[in-house]
């Protein structure tokens, strides 16, 4: 049964005789949580390097200048700048936050969801194989400790370096 003040995802999932499942969820992380991992697994050195590529998600300089670019391109990939909501912070708390998305699933019309990170997309690509791995390591820990408690409903996906899966 729908209410009065159903979203038109729950009005949509109330039709269904079928679970949805959105296999292509995403989070938000928190940087300084996923510092403090980066720090337990990489120490102060590697956590500063990450600090330092996480500022453009919280509101640093988005582009590098030309000097610094590789040839042919960044050298590494380019921090996401389009991820995080600004006029709708429920929202933006909702992806950043695995209680309250938990919360919001049945407004959301989902019954389960697999969920990708935004920032923590690209660190299988980071050319230093210690950074590489230490940020996996750190990304795959944290997003199992913020959502076991949901595991009910929820499933991060693991971050898994082609050429050192072994972490």
């Amino acid at each position: 049964m729908v209410s009065a003040q159903a979203s038109k995802s729950q009005e949509t999932r109330a039709k269904l005789d079928h679970p949805i499942i959105d296999a292509d969820g995403h989070t938000l992380e928190l940087p300084p949580v996923l510092l403090d991992y980066v720090q337990k697994y990489g120490g102060t050195r590697i956590r500063d390097l990450y600090e330092e590529q996480l500022k453009p998600a919280q509101g640093g300089k988005l582009v590098r200048r030309l000097a610094e670019r590789a040839p042919g391109g960044m050298g590494e990939p380019a921090p996401p700048w389009w991820f995080a909501p600004t006029k709708n912070t429920f929202d933006r708390a909702t992806v950043t936050i695995p209680r309250l998305l938990n919360e919001r699933m049945e407004e959301l019309g989902i019954d389960y969801a697999v969920l990708y990170p935004t920032l923590g997309l690209g660190f299988d690509r980071i050319k230093d194989e210690e950074v590489r791995m230490v940020g996996c390591r750190a990304m795959n820990a944290c997003v199992a400790d913020l959502y076991r408690p949901y595991a009910h409903r929820m499933t991060p996906a693991a971050i898994v370096p082609k050429d050192t899966p072994q972490i």
